[in-house]
């Protein structure tokens, strides 16, 4: 007997109700070791009390931001998009420079550039 869920896909799979640390439990109270969580289950594990309450902070903050997909250069969608949208801020995550940048020009250096409103740049 394996303790492997292999694939099958006729097989009725146990269903997650809820998770607790490291663990995912089913309807029955089973519990399963989350081998496949990603990196922040891992780390933080699943129910945590403190992710739980940072999580419930911000969204009485701002309950909704929209995610964008579009499809072309990076930096001139992001100014297009600002332009659409009338924006008063762009905030934007960047890298530490590195040579290639200084030759090419990173994405964030070129949004500060050439945007028409403020944008905040957030490094790490």
């Amino acid at each position: 007997m394996t303790h492997v869920f292999q694939r099958r896909i006729h097989a009725d799979p146990p269903r997650a109700k809820k998770g607790d640390g490291v663990y995912i439990i089913d309807a029955d109270g089973k519990r399963y070791l989350d081998a496949s969580g990603g990196a922040a289950v891992s780390c933080l594990g699943h129910s945590d009390a403190d992710v739980i309450q940072a999580i419930k902070d911000q969204t009485e903050r701002l309950p909704f931001a929209h995610p964008v997909v579009r499809v072309g250069n990076v930096y001139e969608e992001i100014l297009k998009l600002a332009g659409e949208i009338s924006c008063d801020l762009i905030v934007m995550a960047s890298h530490q420079p590195k040579l290639e940048d200084y030759l090419l020009g990173p994405n964030a250096a070129r949004v500060v550039r050439h945007a028409t409103c403020s944008v905040l740049v957030v490094r790490e």
